[in-house]
């Protein structure tokens, strides 16, 4: 995402939280005999610090884009492969000797 862009959605949480704030402080009190004559200036605060945490976090926490090239990965284990190869067959034709002599052994024991 472009800084621009993040910069404008930061801008408007904030301004929306102060809008929303500003619109709470503004209404009438719908309970006016109730018990808690500030619930409403309170719930206008938490919302206007809610917004400004919010575009701080977006801030803090925006992450850059990750590009991957798979063709690049593919073909380092391609390379890694080919390179391994006469490891493999080194430990293949050790194994496989190792089996011959043994075999040709016991057929020697089975002969005497």
């Amino acid at each position: 995402m472009d800084p621009f862009y993040i910069w404008i959605l930061v801008a408007a949480t904030v301004l929306g939280g102060i809008a929303g704030a500003f619109w709470a402080f503004r209404q009438p009190d719908p309970n006016p005999k109730g018990d808690e004559p500030q619930k409403q200036k309170t719930i206008g605060l938490q919302s206007a610090v809610l917004a400004t945490v919010v575009a701080v976090l977006t801030v803090l926490f925006q992450l850059p884009s990750i590009s991957i090239d798979l063709a690049i990965i593919f073909q380092y284990a391609s390379d890694i492969v080919n390179l391994m190869m006469p490891i493999i067959g080194v430990g293949a034709g050790i194994s496989f000797g190792f089996a011959l002599v043994s075999y040709i052994i016991r057929l020697f024991r089975n002969i005497f």
